[in-house]
């Protein structure tokens, strides 16, 4: 009966329908590694893994430093403005992104090698980031417009195409052509530009793209979205600075081998990030009515999903080591024991999801980035010790702990610039 009624009130706000529409479209994204990896470790050495992954690290830094995290000003600015207005603010948005992918390329020539000679990842080729960081940065303004708009189809046939192609391209740059670790950033660098100048079109033939734009647009942009910019370093903090230290201190040979496990900690990721693309206008929406009876409803659907969440992770880690050695083959059969760890760690981070909504919708996204630096902080220092001290496998500790207490911290921030009935939540839904 409570299985029913739950069901009830989710497809009937839109959320199920949505969410299985976001999830089929990210699910196909998440399978992209998967569909690879069996190819490519045994094609490509652990080493050659790890260079891949590293390029993943170096390539997420670059989108939140070019990109500036305005996406979210887009979503949030969507409900208060017009077409023709919301067309100006994304103009004014984008050329904002181009001025700082100029200072960002000062950055990387002054800094960023350093960072590179220490993780052991090739500095030459870091100007790919740059025009992956623009191309996505562009991609994340049409997805977040469709995803507002309650397109949850077209988000999900552009990604399913984006993803095709990344696959297709990834194969026969690295399989076919023998490019190695290298094919698999071309590919991506060459789907990137392709799939950003598609969504350049739609834009501009939509009306989301005006050829009119003002520097009161970009101030109120960067407004929102700078607190954003240190809270998103510190969720790369959190999520990927494991990987460096690996490959510092253990070498990329078990950098290469902690990959995989990681890519499964990233699939999981995926489903709870396609979950929450459904479930933040949905959570809006129902906080709009401002009723205490809907908010303890709410609450009480919150918990279930956190015991679910957490349920389902245990439960991979159960279940994926039996077909471990089939999936990835003997050289990279030890990721094994990094699984549990990882799927946890990644779960909390699904736990984040949920009560970070409230912050957003509250518009006081200082205190998440207050959360985020102080959980990044934790994170980067237990991480550093971790592996210093037991390896791949403090590493993937220190993932777990790292993204609890980023979890409870953020709640904690919720708890107090948009207050609910956490202590009295209802099981009832309607």
């Amino acid at each position: 009966m409570l299985f029913k009624k739950i069901t009830k009130s989710i497809t009937g706000g839109g959320l199920l329908s949505s969410a299985a529409i976001y999830g089929l479209a990210n699910a196909v994204s998440g399978a992209v590694p998967f569909l690879l990896m069996p190819v490519f470790t045994r094609v490509l050495s652990p080493e050659a893994y790890a260079y891949i992954t590293l390029f993943t690290v170096f390539n997420a830094i670059a989108a939140v430093l070019i990109g500036l995290s305005l996406q979210s000003a887009v979503s949030r600015f969507f409900f208060m403005y017009s077409r023709e207005e919301m067309g100006q603010h994304v103009a004014s948005f984008a050329i904002l992104v181009l001025w700082n992918a100029t200072f960002y390329m000062i950055v990387w020539i002054i800094v960023f090698p350093l960072g590179l000679r220490f993780s052991g990842f090739p500095v030459s080729w870091l100007w790919t980031t740059i025009i992956i960081g623009l191309s996505q940065t562009l991609i994340q303004f049409r997805l977040v417009l469709w995803q507002v708009s309650d397109a949850p189809l077209q988000f999900g046939i552009f990604q399913v195409v984006s993803s095709a192609g990344l696959m297709a391209l990834s194969v026969l740059f690295v399989v076919n052509f023998s490019l190695g670790w290298q094919g698999r950033i071309l590919a991506q660098v060459l789907i990137s530009t392709i799939m950003a100048i598609v969504v350049l079109f739609s834009l501009l033939r939509r009306g989301w793209l005006s050829r009119q734009w003002s520097l009161r647009h970009m101030r109120a942009g960067w407004k929102f979205s700078w607190p954003l910019i240190p809270h998103s370093l510190g969720g790369i903090a959190i999520t990927l600075s494991d990987r460096i230290f690996v490959a510092s201190f253990v070498g990329l040979s078990e950098a290469g081998v902690y990959a995989v496990a990681v890519q499964f900690g990233m699939a999981f990721d995926m489903m709870l990030v396609s979950f929450n693309q459904a479930w933040l206008p949905w959570l809006f929406k129902r906080l709009n009515a401002d009723d205490l009876i809907s908010k303890r409803g709410i609450v009480g659907f919150t918990y279930l999903l956190f015991a679910g969440i957490l349920l389902t992770a245990w439960l991979f880690a159960l279940i994926l080591p039996l077909f471990l050695s089939f999936l990835v083959g003997s050289k990279f059969s030890g990721a094994k024991q990094y699984l549990l760890p990882v799927l946890l760690g990644a779960a909390f981070r699904g736990l984040y999801y949920l009560v970070s909504g409230y912050v957003y919708y509250s518009g006081k996204t200082l205190a998440l980035t207050k959360a985020t630096v102080f959980a990044g902080i934790t994170s980067v220092t237990l991480c550093f010790y971790g592996t210093k001290w037991a390896g791949a496998y403090g590493a993937a500790s220190s993932y777990l702990v790292s993204n609890f207490v980023f979890f409870i911290v953020v709640w904690w921030a919720s708890a107090r610039v948009f207050p609910m009935p956490w202590r009295s939540p209802s099981f009832r839904f309607s």
